[in-house]
């Protein structure tokens, strides 16, 4: 199989413009039945299908991400600022926080799933947190947090204390962001929302309920692909096995090792670079990433995940089986 790096992988710009067309208009119909179905019925199906359409959204605004979705840079940027404020959020704070990710995936800053000694109850608190959509609420939070406090400083020297260490390192990804850039963005996602209350009437609650549907729906299949992972940059993902159809829904994400192997190949051409197909389920391993956090130890680094790239040979002191 072809490297992604030894040929050319276009963006497929128009099928993008099309797809994005069709997931916005769809969110936007299922926030008017929400309110104007006549029945909670109606409340409970717009919010359903307004989460389930979250998740191709999500995927889109995941391309904008990396620079994917249009290979125009000022229509990705467009596009994104859009996908971003009906996300809501800012496309600038959301873009940065991905691309951290990245840099530090599986890393002690993203190990959410493994506690040490005292940990306990904070990591399962805040697994649960996370998974069940409470994350969601800090995007739109934090966004507007930025736009009415002074810029933060990132970084702490020396005499900094602990609460300012780790208040750095929680805002490290701000690091590029242009506060004009967010603040523009957040004015476009008040303008948006505020444009759709009154151009289709929405009531507060059912808007609310689409809202944390799609919230719910996009955390807790976020960290399916990374929950028991091997702790490693890049290895540290599943690909995981979807009828077609419904990896075609999902735009490939389910290839998401594949993905941060190959983050610059847009997500048509993904099976294409995968090393192998899928094999993996994504439901049963979707159920299991309920399963609460486990203890570190050597149970996380088993030889048989050990096949590719730098992981060590031997876990680190903290990571082995007590004797």
């Amino acid at each position: 199989m072809a490297r992604a790096e030894l040929r050319s992988w276009p963006i497929p710009s128009g099928l993008n413009l099309v797809v994005t067309a069709l997931v916005v208009v769809g969110q936007l119909l299922c926030l008017a039945l929400a309110t104007h179905g006549g029945a909670w019925g109606w409340t409970l199906l717009g919010a359903l299908v307004y989460g389930t359409l979250g998740q191709p959204a999500f995927a889109l605004l995941h391309e904008a991400e990396h620079g994917k979705l249009h290979p125009n840079p000022r229509v990705n940027e467009a596009l994104g600022a859009l996908l971003g404020a009906l996300f809501p959020g800012a496309f600038s704070i959301l873009r940065a926080a991905h691309l951290l990710h990245h840099r530090r995936n599986r890393s002690e800053e993203e190990m959410i799933d493994l506690y040490r000694p005292g940990e306990r109850l904070k990591k399962t608190l805040s697994y649960y947190a996370l998974i069940s959509g409470l994350i969601w609420i800090g995007s739109p939070l934090l966004a507007l947090a930025l736009c009415v406090v002074p810029w933060p400083k990132v970084g702490g020297g020396p005499a900094a204390g602990p609460r300012n260490i780790r208040l750095a390192e929680f805002l490290s990804f701000l690091e590029g962001v242009r506060p004009w850039a967010v603040r523009a963005e957040v004015t476009l996602t008040l303008a948006l929302w505020a444009g759709l209350a009154w151009g289709l009437q929405l009531a507060l609650w059912p808007t609310l309920a689409c809202l944390a549907a799609f919230a719910t729906l996009w955390a807790s299949q976020q960290y399916v692909y990374h929950v028991r992972t091997p702790l490693h940059l890049v290895e540290g993902a599943f690909d995981l096995a979807m009828p077609r159809w419904m990896s075609l829904f999902y735009l490939r994400f389910n290839y998401h090792l594949t993905h941060h192997r190959q983050p610059m190949v847009p997500w048509l051409y993904l099976p294409e670079v995968a090393e192998e197909p899928p094999w993996r389920p994504y439901g049963l391993t979707w159920l299991r990433s309920w399963a609460p956090p486990r203890p570190m130890s050597a149970a996380a680094w088993p030889s048989t995940w050990q096949r590719r790239g730098p992981l060590p040979p031997d876990p680190p002191p903290e990571l082995r089986r007590p004797e």
